[in-house]
């Protein structure tokens, strides 16, 4: 279980591991540089993540109501670690994993956990793969979407 507490020791989500948000100046800026990515216990590098946004949108469907579901993009370079590709390929064969997802923003590149926001119910919905070509020296990367239903800024 991941528990993301702040300073006061004040519980915001839960789960296995423990995150502590330290407290900071609500007006001193802080750089989007400085990320991880908890998917359940497991910390995933990432090059970055695409905005993350929570809209208010109904679709009715016949008598039933259902929420829109936002998108956001994981990026990385390709590596043998194939966590993202797996956890992709487990739900198009249909074995749905109900592991949090959460990013987490650090003070400064490795420091302390400030911000923290839970993707509700995220589920991958495409994968993509890198581009060749011969004529480029570009770091192979790959793409994970992710379709959710909420953010809560913990």
């Amino acid at each position: 279980m991941l528990t993301i507490l702040t300073t006061s020791q004040e519980f915001i989500g839960t789960r296995s591991r423990d995150i502590r948000l330290k407290t900071h100046s609500s007006t001193q800026p802080v750089i989007v540089a400085n990320f991880w990515l908890m998917v359940g216990d497991e910390q995933i590098a990432l090059q970055s993540i695409s905005a993350l946004h929570d809209v208010m949108q109904d679709v009715m469907q016949g008598d039933a109501e259902s929420s829109f579901r936002q998108t956001v993009t994981l990026r990385r370079a390709v590596t043998q670690d194939k966590r993202l590709y797996a956890w992709y390929r487990d739900a198009k064969l249909g074995k749905k994993r109900d592991d949090e997802v959460t990013v987490v923003q650090l003070d400064t590149p490795g420091g302390e956990p400030i911000n923290a926001w839970r993707l509700e119910n995220a589920q991958p919905v495409r994968w993509s793969g890198p581009v060749f070509h011969a004529q480029s020296n570009d770091i192979a990367m790959e793409e994970l979407e992710l379709r959710y239903d909420a953010i809560i800024w913990c």
